[in-house]
């Protein structure tokens, strides 16, 4: 069974989406759609193949099996929903919506018509999150105690190979790249988020109109806490990426986006014996993970694929799903509210809470 498609978006994203879909054996891509036609067509030109193009997205009944949207998030609510009421399934890249009330409304009406619509959460199918999932879920190294999440970069929007949209929308590190990792942490961990404080803001020298940092302190279903740091605009160029995962017999340590990936066994003697605060050298030995070699946002946005194909041709269950996806921006809805909501303590209001104010607003004599 082959399954036609069309694409809308042909910009960054939308070009590797292309190739994924043209390169699928059960997939025809018979469309590309992009406010720039030119865009599109040298696309297809690129592709060699015979699919229409097109500047305007208005799908017929029946016109395409399913749709891929690659098109900025401000687009997705009205996209989705066209595509919805002419019977076809739906790929949309995340997030799914930038408002949490209108995800609700999108999860209501394709249960509603029938219709699959799954989101792009594809670092899910990274051989890291797949390895630290089947981890977790066996309880190789037990249940887990906490979590520490680190993503620093340097990330300018101008570039020319990088979307530009996020330059001006409300939270772009929350809703562009932290939802990832919050996916994550609910998919690899395999547990909900119950709980959270969090901060978002805007350092000097940010190229974004709105908040590139953010701060979150999640608490698991299961009791674990995760602590998450992320920011796109970082004092230096280099890609800074750590997911340290602990538990009761050891833990495992992601240390590059994609790959560098080590796991320890806790040895509970060790800690009784030689130096306090011991060196890499004198602690556990650290044991590489072997991971198969994989091309980061293609061979993962493949895996998403299949799971989209298996779900319409053989009706194999569909995880990502908009439904589970929902969870997921609850989580960032969350975050945006915390931050709103600003529920901090004031250390002033601590000591006067004391009577001690005035051993918090005078300067120490020397």
């Amino acid at each position: 069974m082959t399954l036609s498609c069309a694409l809308a978006g042909c910009g960054v994203r939308g070009s590797v989406w292309a190739r994924i879909l043209a390169e699928h054996a059960a997939v025809e891509l018979t469309a590309l759609v992009d406010p720039d036609l030119t865009r599109a067509q040298q696309l297809a030109a690129r592709l060699g193949g015979t699919m229409t193009c097109h500047a305007s997205l208005a799908p017929a009944p029946g016109q395409w099996d399913f749709v891929v949207l690659a098109t900025p998030p401000a687009m997705h609510f009205a996209q989705v929903q066209m595509c919805l009421a002419q019977g076809m399934h739906v790929i949309c890249e995340k997030p799914l919506v930038e408002e949490f009330a209108q995800a609700i409304r999108l999860v209501r009406m394709a249960e509603q018509v029938q219709r699959r619509l799954l989101v792009g959460m594809n670092f899910r199918y990274l051989t890291t999150s797949q390895y630290l999932r089947r981890a977790v879920r066996e309880a190789r190294f037990g249940p887990l105690g906490f979590g520490q999440f680190h993503y620093l970069r340097q990330r300018d929007g101008h570039r020319d190979d990088l979307n530009s949209y996020a330059l001006s929308m409300a939270h772009p590190m929350l809703l562009e790249q932290s939802v990832h990792h919050l996916d994550l942490v609910r998919y690899c961990y395999d547990q909900e988020v119950v709980r959270l404080c969090a901060d978002t803001w805007n350092p000097p020298g940010s190229v974004y109109r709105h908040d590139s940092c953010v701060s979150v302190l999640l608490e698991m279903a299961q009791g674990a806490r995760v602590n998450y740091l992320g920011t796109w605009t970082a004092g230096w160029n280099g890609m800074a990426f750590s997911w340290r995962s602990d538990f009761p017999q050891g833990m495992i340590w992601q240390r590059t986006q994609f790959g560098d990936m080590v796991e320890a066994r806790f040895d509970p003697e060790l800690g009784l014996t030689g130096a306090r605060f011991k060196a890499p050298a004198e602690a556990e030995a650290l044991r590489p993970v072997p991971l198969a070699a994989r091309q980061p946002f293609v061979d993962d946005a493949r895996g998403l694929l299949d799971e989209f194909v298996a779900c319409l041709t053989r009706e194999a269950p569909l995880q990502t799903s908009a439904r589970d996806h929902l969870r997921t921006l609850a989580v960032v809805e969350a975050c945006i509210q915390a931050t709103q909501d600003r529920v901090w303590v004031d250390i002033a209001d601590l000591f006067a809470a004391h009577n001690a104010s005035d051993l918090w607003h005078v300067a120490e004599t020397p």
